[in-house]
């Protein structure tokens, strides 16, 4: 009979486990599974993320993140197109804190995040004009 009060040192999966200076064979469905810690970098404009620092840096010296590109006015996110920051406010996997907030106060046509609705109303009134 093995002690239970050693140290058990679990090898990942395999069904082998170390219970002081002896080994028990299990089945690798008992051996628990501890996935690995790692500590993932983001890119500060687009939020991409990388497990190498340097994966994100040579990220931001490629892709030319410009103050041009179309930005979350909630989360400060840079998207490639206008297209991705509709999905990113209001599409099926929508970042619910800035999906919320542009269903109350955001401008369809153009994605801007007005500060009131008082203020979107009067920004509908210039964006969404009418040919009448």
């Amino acid at each position: 009979m093995v002690e239970t009060k050693k140290p058990i040192l679990c090898c990942f999966n395999w069904s082998i486990r170390f219970i002081g200076h002896q080994y028990v064979e299990v089945e690798p469905s008992q051996v628990p599974h501890q996935p690995l810690s790692t500590t993932r970098h983001k890119c500060p404009a687009c939020y991409k993320q990388c497990k190498r620092k340097e994966h994100i840096i040579e990220l931001m010296r490629t892709s030319h993140h410009s103050v041009h590109d179309p930005t979350c006015g909630v989360c400060n996110k840079h998207c490639k197109s206008f297209e991705s920051l509709r999905e990113h406010m209001a599409g099926p996997l929508a970042k619910v804190n800035c999906s919320s907030i542009f269903a109350e106060r955001g401008c369809i046509l153009c994605l801007k995040i007005c500060s009131s609705v008082d203020s979107l109303n009067e920004h509908k009134e210039m964006c969404h004009l009418t040919t009448s």
